[in-house]
């Protein structure tokens, strides 16, 4: 069965582990098309993910095998933070939605009519003689003649992205996925590090940060008022923020020194020499 990957789904996988490759094409292959969903039309469970996943073991591979469940998960929670699934997965029933994959609305068909259409198959038709008829042009062979329900052109003929598809998506235009980076780097402080706009956006697109810009957005704001490294100079590129997820990590307290000692240490209350004099000599 072959597999289309279309460009938002390459950019999600480029730079990732050849696992999470192999992971998402093999959900890929059991995608109902007209949905996005994988799990509701064919079952699916852990332990058939990981058979499919299996790597013939070879001299010199490592990681070969059957991978275990544990793997698996792994691999899951991994396309997940790379924007790739969405697990809505319930109970004992597993299920993940592929939000980036092309959906074909001419898939399912009614059963008792004519064998489902997706994107790797073309409605079947009667050969001729010399396939004019697949080309538009007349067959002049009577023998030969088309019925009024077979494709009499080369248009008839079904695309991977059907008519209905393609008036859905003029009529309802994909959001970009980078609609609020923008206001993102608008807010990041006017540091010499802010450099890197365009590695920075790529990563943005990658993990589809647009359902996070807000707690981003505040994050980024609240670290340049008061986290101590970012005000001492050492603020990370925008780039290594977003890869990291920094946003998600505690802001630091700026530790301050009472007569450049420790606050967090005791205080020594010694007496000096020279006051140990004073002392002796009002005694």
């Amino acid at each position: 069965m072959s597999v289309l990957l279309g460009n938002e789904e390459l950019d999600a996988l480029h730079g990732q582990i050849p696992e999470l490759w192999q992971f998402y094409v093999v959900l890929k292959q059991v995608m109902d098309y007209r949905t996005g969903i994988v799990g509701h039309e064919v079952r699916i469970s852990w332990r058939t993910i990981c058979e499919r996943l299996y790597i013939e073991p070879g001299q010199g591979l490592t990681g070969t095998g059957t991978p275990a469940k544990s793997k698996a998960r792994r691999l899951a929670e991994r396309a997940e933070r790379a924007g790739l699934v969405i697990d809505q997965s319930q109970e004992k029933q597993l299920v993940f939605f592929l939000p980036l994959a092309k959906r074909d609305f001419s898939a399912p068909n009614k059963p008792g009519t004519n064998p489902a259409q997706t994107r790797h198959t073309i409605p079947a038709h009667k050969e001729t003689s010399n396939q004019a008829g697949l080309f538009g042009e007349s067959d002049q062979n009577p023998a030969h003649q088309q019925s009024e329900e077979t494709p009499k052109t080369r248009q008839d003929i079904r695309s991977p992205y059907s008519e209905e598809e393609s008036m859905c998506a003029a009529a309802h235009p994909a959001a970009p996925r980078t609609a609020r980076f923008d206001e993102f780097w608008g807010a990041w402080p006017k540091y010499q590090r802010k450099t890197g706009k365009k590695k920075a956006q790529d990563i943005w697109k990658r993990k589809a940060l647009d359902s996070k810009a807000d707690i981003i957005i505040a994050n980024v704001r609240e670290r340049a008022a008061r986290d101590p490294q970012w005000l001492d100079g050492f603020d990370p590129l925008p780039s290594t923020y977003l890869n990291g997820e920094q946003w998600d990590e505690d802001i630091p307290e700026r530790r301050s020194k009472v007569n450049g000692s420790d606050p967090s240490r005791p205080a020594d209350n010694t007496p000096t020499p020279a006051k140990r004099r004073l002392l002796t000599n009002a005694a």
